[in-house]
């Protein structure tokens, strides 16, 4: 009588324990990699949310600025046509000697506006300068913030991409190990 055949797959306690210790250790790795992955994540729509923030920030420093520049301007035209009068006025009380007191009246009037529209300039002046490093800085900042976002979304995809290879690798090692082709 011949003596009957063995069976494709041999199971014993020490196949069976490498084969647990081997599934242990791929769900060690996987735990690690979904807790990376959540991290990874949070990362992302943290940087996200601070990069909308910041956007809005830079788009109201830039709105500020662009008033400022104009107030700016305007601050400048005034300043010219004031310096203009200043001058008229200057060359009306030198040359007519019988209006000297109309014109001296006049004259410090002009100074008065002149020097009102001079300081305003100054302030609006330095103001827009202001506005302009504060939209640089909030330029900056959205910059910084868009770098970090971006590097947090390649950390996630190559989680991703390392549970994908990780899954896939196992699945084809795993059939083996139980005699599936």
């Amino acid at each position: 009588m011949p003596l009957p055949t063995p069976p494709e797959h041999v199971y014993n306690s020490a196949v069976v324990a490498d084969e647990v210790t081997a599934e242990q250790n791929l769900l060690q790795q996987r735990k690690a990699l979904y807790n990376e992955l959540v991290q990874a994540e949070e990362n992302e729509k943290i940087t996200r949310e601070k990069r909308a923030a910041d956007e809005h920030a830079c788009a109201c420093r830039l709105e500020e600025e662009r008033q400022q520049a104009a107030r700016a301007a305007e601050a400048e035209a005034i300043a010219a046509r004031c310096a203009e009068e200043h001058q008229h006025r200057a060359a009306d009380a030198h040359a007519t000697a019988q209006r000297a007191d109309a014109a001296n009246r006049a004259l410090a009037q002009a100074q008065e506006l002149y020097n009102q529209a001079m300081a305003a300039r100054e302030s609006e002046v330095s103001a827009a300068q202001q506005k302009g490093q504060e939209a640089k800085a909030a330029q900056d900042e959205l910059a910084a913030s868009i770098s970090g976002e971006q590097q947090c979304v390649s950390i996630r995809t190559g989680v991703e991409q390392t549970i994908a290879n990780t899954d896939s690798s196992f699945h084809s090692n795993v059939g083996h190990s139980y005699g599936c082709h």
